[in-house]
C-alpha cells in the first residue's frame, strides 16, 4: 500500500498543532481548585545564597530576591500555589508561594528562599523536616 507523503506530513503537522495547543494555564486563585487539599511531609532545602540564583528570573517570570521570605520552588505544584510550611522541629510556620521549579530529589519536597531559610534557622543545617499544606489565597494573604 502506497501512502501519500503530503497526507502523512499534514497529519503530523495537525497532530503537532493540536497537542501544542493542549497546554493548561495555571490558576492563581486556588479557593475552588482541588490543590487546596494537598499536603506532604519531607525535607526542605534552600537556594538563592551564593549559588547564582539571586537576581535571576524564576519560573513565574519575576526576578528572584533571596531575602524574600515568601517564595519557594516545588517540583510539581502549579506556579502560584500558596503553601503553609511548618518546621517540624520547632513548629515555626511560614506562608510561601510557589514561584519556581526544583529538581526531583528523593525526600526533598520544597526549596525555600534564603530568607525563609534564615527564618527557620536552617542556614547551617541545610535541610529541615517540614510539613507543607496548600492554603487558599485569602488564608495566605492573612499571614503575609
Amino acid at each position: 500500500m502506497r501512502v501519500n507523503n503530503k497526507i502523512v506530513t499534514g497529519l503530523f503537522i495537525l497532530f503537532g498543532l493540536l497537542t501544542g495547543c493542549a497546554t493548561s494555564n495555571y490558576h492563581t486563585d486556588y479557593d475552588t481548585v482541588s490543590y487546596h487539599k494537598f499536603s506532604e511531609t519531607g525535607y526542605a532545602s534552600f537556594y538563592g545564597h551564593h549559588d547564582g540564583f539571586d537576581g535571576e528570573r524564576m519560573a513565574n517570570g519575576h526576578i528572584m530576591h533571596t531575602k524574600n521570605l515568601h517564595i519557594a520552588a516545588h517540583a510539581s505544584l502549579p506556579i502560584g500555589t500558596k503553601l503553609k510550611v511548618t518546621d517540624l522541629s520547632n513548629h515555626k510556620v511560614l506562608y510561601v508561594e510557589v514561584t519556581d521549579r526544583m529538581a526531583h530529589i528523593r525526600h526533598r519536597i520544597i526549596d525555600l528562599s534564603y530568607g525563609a531559610a534564615k527564618y527557620f534557622g536552617m542556614q547551617k543545617k541545610g535541610l529541615v523536616r517540614v510539613h507543607i499544606k496548600t492554603v487558599t489565597d485569602s488564608e495566605y494573604r492573612k499571614h503575609i
